[in-house]
């Protein structure tokens, strides 16, 4: 199998597809009537953290969130306008929300995050900010002081009383690892999309705008000198957009460039994985594909490519005679990426080659991270449970409707024997000159041989799949059209696969732990990150059980929740306080239902202070 690489296209490609294939949500005059704001966890960053986002994408008039769906682009960008990272986001009714990490080898300085649209001028952006990073190893001196003063500070009259919303905690004071619970309440409307974060007061910054900067008039000249040259062209007022695909910004489009050709007159289509999904593939001019990944589920996906070829049948039985259309698999494709070259020395901002100073609290926040990791790296403690934190499971691992576990007939010896004798409905043959199956549906066989999934993993090698030793298989099961309008489940459950179903399903389970002999070719097939999947926020778990675990928490974020939904006039959160002594702000921000501009803020006090040193 070859091993699939990304390519590098300079010249243009027809982006017809792209323009009809999703629909035009709005028109280019609504398009250009668009801001964007986003809220972090934080601040500032330290090489090698996660960055958690929550986005708002809003009508600059009159800051509504725009319904309906959209996939932009977020890139971060050094000092020396190289990329750091480069995702798509799926923007849904006007918001969106996520994580990506820094790499631990970023250097101190500013860096730029930009959201706007693929396929799009980078200079059409729709939002720029500035992202202070610090190394803690550039910063951290071999004498600095590593014992943490914690003197708990007075909180005073720390409430900013917002015009849309007030938060109300259920204490003002809190012991460590104590449940704390906030109340939000809107004033005057019953709904809003909110973020949430909790985090020490001391993070905050002087220069950071809120929410409420999506509000200033920059025709304004005493607005417009507060203004840096990075904040000013996030507003319409200022910056025109020149879009030229507007009609492609609802659709998750990827091109493809074609490594080999068709057989015949086939057509190429694609199988995914992690979604346990077919799909097709649009050629847009030869040897040039677009596959549209709006329906696909986010983060990384596997596509396993084959052509088929058609043709009609007609197959007898005694009790009826039809004519079906049939598709053949005629084997494996190869494509690669094309990965297009945006340019974002254009929206270079001179800020970035300034070096972000590093107060006191960055200091002191960079050696409490660096204690911590030697603490875990000494495996010195055991971290606490996360809260509310589902297992993940393997979504590849499916196990059909029918199924028959190998436990249950420990005389069979071999895969195919096992297909034969207790799976059954299907000719098996497993003889040195051939190696193939077939299985039957109401009123005949399929010509053509199965697609295979091992523990989920795709696959057409047929001699291989009979070479997995008995001894390794949980059990194995089968999927087909059953032709009968009565077993709609089994219909149901063979649809998703498309044309990779047409000839039937067998499914193979591996027992746990057991190498699964395909790994390395599906390692080796074309894959990408569609784009960013919002995932659960960490937070420990101090239920009875956990909260005198001695593993030191000096969490300066609290509780994050990026997608709160406010309805009948209120919202609830609660969540742990941590070990670190201090004042603490609940921030709120949001949209409401009439374009409402929420920012609100409550300082909370966490006492009872866990001191420790660095020896």
């Amino acid at each position: 199998m070859k091993k699939l690489f990304v390519l590098i296209l300079l010249f243009p490609v027809c982006m017809g597809l792209a323009q009809n294939s999703g629909e035009s949500e709005f028109s280019l005059e609504q398009a250009q009537n668009q801001e964007i704001y986003m809220q972090f966890d934080k601040p500032f960053y330290l090489s090698g953290e996660t960055v958690w986002y929550s986005l708002f994408n809003m009508t600059a008039d009159m800051h509504k969130l725009i319904f309906g769906r959209r996939f932009m682009e977020l890139a971060l960008i050094d000092r020396n306008k190289q990329i750091v990272m480069k995702e798509r986001i799926k923007v849904e009714d006007g918001r969106s929300a996520g994580q990506f990490e820094l790499p631990n080898f970023l250097t101190t300085g500013n860096y730029m995050l930009v959201v706007s649209y693929p396929f799009e001028d980078v200079e059409n952006f729709i939002y720029r900010r500035v992202v202070p990073v610090y190394n803690p190893n550039e910063i951290i001196s071999s004498e600095a002081e590593a014992a943490r003063e914690v003197t708990a500070q007075s909180a005073g009259n720390s409430a900013l009383e917002s015009e849309y919303a007030t938060i109300v905690a259920n204490k003002r004071s809190y012991g460590a690892r104590e449940r704390a619970s906030v109340d939000i309440n809107l004033k005057g409307f019953s709904s809003a999309d909110l973020s949430v974060v909790v985090r020490e007061r001391s993070m905050s910054t002087e220069k950071q705008r809120d929410i409420r900067s999506i509000m200033l008039n920059p025709a304004n000249p005493e607005v417009n000198a507060t203004l840096t040259p990075v904040e000013r062209t996030n507003y319409r007022e200022n910056k025109p957009l020149d879009w030229s695909l507007v009609n492609s910004h609802g659709s998750l489009l990827y091109e493809l460039l074609q490594l080999d050709s068709l057989d015949g007159s086939s057509i190429p289509y694609a199988y995914v994985a992690e979604d346990q999904v077919a799909m097709a593939i649009f050629e847009v001019n030869p040897g040039l594909f677009v596959l549209d990944g709006t329906q696909l589920t986010g983060d990384r996906k596997t596509f396993f490519f084959n052509n088929f070829s058609f043709s009609k049948r007609t197959f007898n039985s005694m009790t009826f005679r039809t004519t079906r259309d049939m598709a053949d698999n005629e084997g494996m494709m190869n494509f690669s990426w094309i990965v297009r070259p945006r340019d974002f020395g254009k929206v270079f901002d001179p800020e970035l080659q300034r070096t972000p100073a590093a107060s006191d609290y960055v200091l002191d926040y960079a050696q409490r991270k660096e204690i911590l990791g030697e603490i875990y790296r000494g495996q010195a403690y055991e971290a606490v449970p996360e809260k509310g934190r589902e297992l993940e499971t393997n979504r590849m691992n499916y196990r059909p409707i029918q199924f028959k576990k190998t436990a249950d007939y420990s005389d069979m010896a071999s895969v195919p024997e096992f297909l034969k004798e207790v799976v059954t409905g299907m000719k098996v043959w497993n003889t040195p000159k051939k190696k193939d199956v077939k299985i039957n549906f109401s009123g005949g066989r399929y010509e053509s041989a199965p697609l295979f999934l091992v523990d989920g993993i795709p696959t057409l090698d047929m001699e291989k799949v009979f070479e997995i030793p008995m001894t390794d298989v949980e059990g194995i099961g089968v999927m087909k059209d059953p032709q009968n309008k009565t077993q709609r489940d089994q219909t149901q459950e063979i649809a998703r696969f498309g044309y990779f179903g047409s000839n039937g399903v067998i499914v193979i389970k591996l027992k746990e732990g057991v190498t699964n002999p395909f790994q390395e070719e599906f390692n080796a097939l074309l894959s990408t990150k569609l784009f960013i999947q919002n995932r659960p926020f960490p937070e420990p778990d101090y239920n009875a059980r956990n909260r005198n675990s001695p593993s030191p928490d000096f969490r300066p974020v609290l509780y994050w929740e990026p997608l709160v939904k406010a309805r009948r006039g209120r919202a609830k959160i609660d969540f742990f306080t941590s070990d670190d002594v201090g004042i603490y702000e609940v921030i709120v921000e949001g949209i409401g239902e009439n374009g409402q501009v929420i920012h609100a803020r409550q300082s909370i006090t966490v006492g009872n202070p866990v001191l420790f040193s660095k020896n």
